[in-house]
């Protein structure tokens, strides 16, 4: 496998007849040959692939090539398969084979438009992560403090995750986040800042709690002593299963 340019390795994917589409997205175009960074594309096939390989990752000239296969079939669902697959609403057509790519892009951008919704599902488990990983850090800070540090990155990681879809913002673009606090959430910024400046564990998890609670601060707050949170396995339900089950623990049924 040798392509002297990106150019001339997607020229090449134009001979498959089972390619009906090739589209790339990200930062980088595929006649920027310039270092750093990778070059992200989708490739859009009439039949499935493979159930159990999505993708490959190789190099062209020195740059690092994310290569995402789907089928057409994968954008006929009313969801995206995974939250991942609505980079694909942003996407720019570099090749399309009969105008089949083009139409289904038209689909989910009217399907899929709602995708970046939070479900009340969301907002519970988002309030109760968000005050477990705190409860478990102020009680344990000191007693590995390497853990403690591993812990608290993997907390800010799943907490900026977790604000994508709290402002309805793409998944996987925490540039782009950072940029948007930077530019209408001062508050927030200033605190991230001083998180990833501080040396110390009391002042990184100082401001760690500080942007847990800003964060969940639209959906309820995190959760609180003496409030019941329930672990929903849909997207929704009512105030009658809420009880159902409330009253199945604390009530005997009744």
């Amino acid at each position: 496998m040798e392509f002297a340019t990106i150019s001339d390795f997607i020229e090449s994917l134009k001979f498959n007849e089972n390619i009906v589409g090739i589209v790339e997205y990200g930062g980088r175009q595929w006649n920027d040959l310039s270092k750093g960074g990778d070059y992200d594309l989708t490739v859009i096939t009439k039949n499935m692939i493979s159930e159990d390989i999505g993708g490959l990752h190789f190099h062209i000239a020195g740059i690092p090539i994310d290569y995402i296969i789907k089928s057409v079939a994968d954008f006929l669902y009313e969801n995206p398969l995974s939250p991942f697959d609505t980079i694909h609403l942003n996407c720019k057509i570099l090749f399309d084979r009969e105008g089949i790519t083009e139409g289904l892009l038209k689909r989910i951008k009217t399907a899929w438009s709602n995708s970046f919704d939070i479900a009340e599902r969301d907002i519970l488990w988002f309030r109760f992560v968000f005050k477990h990983v705190i409860d478990k850090l102020r009680y344990r800070l000191h007693d590995d403090e390497l853990y403690s540090n591993y812990s608290m990155a993997d907390a800010m990681r799943y907490f900026l995750q977790s604000y994508e879809k709290i402002k309805n913002r793409k998944p996987g673009k925490i540039k782009d986040l950072l940029k948007y606090i930077k530019e209408n959430e001062s508050d927030l910024y200033n605190m991230l800042e001083n998180y990833f400046k501080a040396s110390d564990l009391d002042t990184k998890f100082h401001y760690l709690e500080l942007c847990a609670d800003y964060m969940a601060k639209d959906i309820g707050g995190v959760w609180q002593e003496g409030e019941v949170l329930f672990h929903l396995n849909k997207a929704y339900t009512s105030k009658e299963e809420k009880d159902k089950v409330y009253n199945f623990i604390f009530n005997n049924g009744l």
